[in-house]
């Protein structure tokens, strides 16, 4: 008796010296990312270092305006988690280096438990925050994806209402080998993506999409199977020229310019009245036509009221009239008005007047993009300026 005594005493004080005893684990850079992060992606530089993976990287970067100093921490790293958020008025990047050669000072990296890291509108979590992986969906998507030179889980809007969860993997280190698993909420919302995407690609044209075009003709579709509502995608071409290929469609991809969704036409009455036409989400402008809209401007159109902390307004029109030139080129209310040529656009007085500017500016035969957000939908518009 006196010996179970003497064990019920001694016990517990054991299993706390050997709980104080035990090595705290290391900092995991994945909960670093916060909880409003669209998409996470690991990379094992290790597998991607020399390849069009990381020539694509490089460019991207390049894109985004990530300091040349962060670039090459995350070429030299051993692990490198990219996080994406889609926002207004512009989206969110947070890139994690870990591990790896240390190289020249970067000031443009903070040091973070795991890592060191950069952020553009999408900053590291802070401890007192949920993270992205806190979301027990999240943990679980994540595990399902087996290792490899480059894996991601993340959210993807199709069109209003309807988000997809995507997984995936890529390996580029002997041309292209990828795998991605499309979920959807229902089946007949699977089955009208994968019509969708069967239609897009039968009326592709091959000589748009050039050198992509033997990734994009390689890929195969499988799914949705009865009562799963899954896509699942695979593309696999081996050596040098199946890494071109892959390489020129992941680019026009990341750019939306081969996925983009049309801003549908307006009223071709309406866009007479102002000397225009339009055809396949492209407006073609005589220059004079031009000049015409942006004299005319947002007419009674409601902007947003400049905030009181002294941020920008987003560009987002409500009460337009229905004669006036926003309407004739597509516009609607509610919409946002977030890019033109790869700038955020606002609604302030010097937001409207660097679009005015751009847009006179534009010389015959240029092209100018125009990306709108409809109601969760991305659409673009394209205008042409003519003689």
């Amino acid at each position: 008796m006196r010996s179970r005594s003497l064990v019920r005493l001694i016990g517990p004080v054991v299993l706390a010296a050997a709980g104080a005893c035990r090595p705290t684990p290391p900092p995991n850079p994945l909960d670093l990312v916060p909880y409003e992060a669209t998409a996470v992606a690991e990379l094992a530089m290790v597998r991607v270092r020399g390849t069009w993976l990381e020539t694509l990287g490089r460019a991207l970067a390049r894109r985004l305006d990530v300091p040349g100093c962060v670039v090459d921490r995350a070429v030299a790293a051993d692990r490198v988690i990219v996080a994406y958020s889609a926002q207004l008025p512009a989206d969110g990047w947070l890139v994690v280096t870990v591990g790896g050669r240390p190289g020249a000072p970067c000031p443009a990296l903070a040091d973070a438990p795991g890592g060191q890291a950069w952020h553009r509108d999408l900053a590291p979590r802070d401890p007192r925050d949920d993270s992205f992986f806190t979301d027990p969906e999240h943990r679980v998507r994540w595990r399902r994806v087996p290792a490899a030179p480059l894996r991601v889980v993340g959210d993807y809007t199709i069109s209003a209402g309807v988000t997809a969860q995507v997984h995936g993997t890529l390996a580029a280190d002997d041309g292209v080998d990828a795998h991605l698993v499309v979920r959807l909420a229902t089946g007949p919302a699977a089955e009208g993506v994968r019509g969708r995407l069967d239609r897009w690609r039968a009326g592709a044209d091959p000589a748009r999409f050039g050198g992509a075009w033997p990734a994009l003709a390689a890929v195969t579709v499988r799914g949705p199977a009865t009562g799963t509502p899954t896509l699942e995608l695979d593309l696999a071409l081996p050596g040098a020229a199946g890494g071109a290929a892959a390489s020129l469609l992941a680019t026009a991809l990341l750019s939306a310019s081969l996925l983009e969704e049309p801003l549908p036409c307006p009223d071709p009455a309406a866009l007479a009245r102002w000397g225009a036409t339009c055809a396949r989400g492209e407006l073609v402008v005589p220059a004079a036509a031009r000049d015409r809209l942006l004299a005319a401007g947002p007419g009674a159109a409601t902007l947003p009221t400049p905030p009181t902390d002294g941020s920008r307004p987003l560009a987002r029109v409500r009460g337009l009239p229905r004669d006036g030139a926003l309407v004739a080129v597509g516009l609607r209310d509610g919409d946002w008005v977030k890019e033109l040529d790869g700038a955020p656009v606002f609604a302030d007085a010097a937001g409207l007047a660097e679009l005015t500017a751009h847009l006179a500016a534009l010389p015959i035969g240029a092209i100018a993009t125009v990306r709108i957000v409809r109601a969760g939908r991305q659409l673009t518009l394209r205008l042409r300026i003519t003689a």
